[in-house]
């Protein structure tokens, strides 16, 4: 099974997805993110709403790909 990223890189992705997050949305509560088999699950959406799964990311070993 493949593993997930270290702590640092969790921590990486989420404050980076929580970054672009605030830029681009208007009214967001906040960005998601979990961690499973190697891929990071990304979910996110709007106040009084359920949260919206976004997108599947997978972990390649390095940091920027």
């Amino acid at each position: 099974m493949p593993k997930n990223p270290p702590e640092s890189m969790q921590h990486h992705l989420r404050q980076r997805l929580a970054a672009h997050a605030k830029e681009r949305w208007p009214q967001p509560s906040g960005v998601t993110v979990r961690y499973r088999a190697g891929f990071a699950y990304v979910e996110g959406g709007l106040p009084d709403q359920a949260p919206l799964p976004l997108c599947r990311l997978r972990f390649s070993g390095v940091l920027h790909t």
